[in-house]
């Protein structure tokens, strides 16, 4: 019997429709929302904690800044007088703890974007590429469920899709990093980037790479290695499966990247602190547990009695 055309279309549409839902809507435990809420903010400050002694060269008019192109087209944002770069500092800085700790996070949420639209689009030359992607995980964060961990004795759930853009976002880092380099650029698939840069000065012969220097062939097998590597992690964080070697291999290939090139190590901790957001249930819940039987919080909880 042959099945009409339409019907087909029908059946294809419920399974996309019913995919669609049970990847973006199916409830879960909030566990890694609260994680990242906490995470985002930390990072954050331990970004611009090393901008406080040069605030008067970074904000002020006696600067040299580098506005956001967007920005740029209008004329760049105003510069403001010190006193007022240090109070908008100190709110972002004092705001950010309280959002870490929970305290009103939701409604401070809305001042520190507006005042990192401020402080990252006045001056982008030391942003870098994963200071863009945190201000962009700041816009896609007020999807997540963090107002509270817990309701009615148990663990909140709640759908997730807001963690899912947060995820997205994440893996397409490393997808785009391979089109960039195979597609949109050149000098990996024959090793020469990586040659050039490990043993250069600007971000190479530092600790390994300076210890062991790499020839061009052997730069041709880690410029492959890369590229595959980045691939895997960006599909395989995805498949329950796959998921803890895509992790090990996403932590590894930084702490080498750390150990080998003069690159900041926040790029690092950023890109290794989204790991915990593919964190299953189970694995939020054998946390949890560690965590109520681990000694100094034992220790704590008996004091407070």
């Amino acid at each position: 019997m042959t099945v009409p055309a339409s019907a087909q279309g029908q059946a294809l549409s419920r399974r996309a429709a019913r995919w669609w839902n049970a990847f973006f809507f199916t409830e879960e435990p909030v566990n890694g929302a609260i994680y990242f809420r906490a995470f985002l903010a930390l990072w954050t400050i331990g970004f611009f904690l090393p901008r406080l002694p040069h605030l008067r060269e970074l904000y002020t008019e006696r600067g040299l800044h580098v506005p956001h192109p967007w920005l740029a087209r209008v004329g760049g944002l105003p510069a403001m007088p010190l006193w007022l770069v240090w109070s908008c500092m100190i709110v972002l800085l004092v705001s950010m703890a309280c959002f870490a700790a929970g305290y009103h996070a939701r409604k401070l949420h809305p001042v520190i974007v507006l005042l990192l639209a401020y402080l990252l689009g006045y001056d982008i030359s030391t942003v870098r590429g994963y200071g863009q992607l945190a201000f962009y995980q700041w816009l896609v964060a007020y999807c997540l469920p963090y107002d509270r961990l817990r309701e009615g004795g148990g663990i909140l759930h709640a759908p997730r899709w807001g963690k899912r853009l947060a995820m997205l976002l994440f893996a397409s880092v490393y997808l785009f990093s391979v089109l960039a380099k195979t597609v949109g650029g050149e000098g990996w698939l024959d090793g020469k980037t990586l040659f050039y840069t490990l043993r250069g000065h600007d971000y190479g012969s530092f600790l390994l790479s300076a210890w062991f220097p790499i020839s061009l062939g052997v730069a041709r097998v880690l410029g492959w290695l890369t590229l595959a590597s980045e691939s895997f992690v960006a599909l395989g964080l995805w498949n329950r499966r796959t998921r803890p070697w895509a992790m090990l291999l996403c932590a590894a290939m930084h702490t080498m990247m750390a150990l080998s090139m003069r690159v900041s190590l926040l790029f690092h901790l950023l890109m290794i602190g989204h790991l915990p957001l593919f964190f299953s249930a189970d694995t939020w819940q054998r946390l949890g547990g560690w965590l109520h039987r681990a000694p100094i919080l034992s220790g704590l909880r008996r004091r407070q009695r």
